[in-house]
């Protein structure tokens, strides 16, 4: 299967808000984050094409980072029970961004240290 992937990722852990255009709010948790786009575990799927705003936050360093991001939903598969729901940023900022490359740096780098 061919990378579709346009940066590099990390996992994460963490919990996401996930607000609807409808006006619903739902939580999931993020999986992995890149620069461009996350993953969330999710209950049920979403529609491809549908647009989320997505509330989380990020430990950089020794800080908490809080990112709210307008998404829109690339793929959506069952895994066993759950969902996994892949979404590209439309609304990030650049230094959103730039806080997600530095997330995904340090992860990254801790994880080659440990292993």
């Amino acid at each position: 299967m061919k990378e579709r992937r346009m940066a590099h990722r990390a996992s994460a852990n963490n919990r996401v808000s996930i607000y609807t255009v409808s006006g619903e709010v739902h939580k999931a948790n993020l999986t992995n984050i890149s620069a461009t786009g996350l993953a969330i575990i999710f209950s049920a799927p979403a529609d491809v094409g549908a647009k989320l705003l997505l509330k989380f936050s990020l430990f950089i360093g020794n800080k908490r980072k809080e990112f709210k991001i307008g998404c829109v939903v690339e793929h959506s598969h069952l895994k066993g029970n759950q969902y996994y729901i892949g979404v590209s940023f439309f609304s990030n900022t650049q230094a959103q961004e730039d806080d997600i490359i530095a997330y995904v740096e340090e992860r990254n780098n801790l994880q080659s240290l440990a292993g």
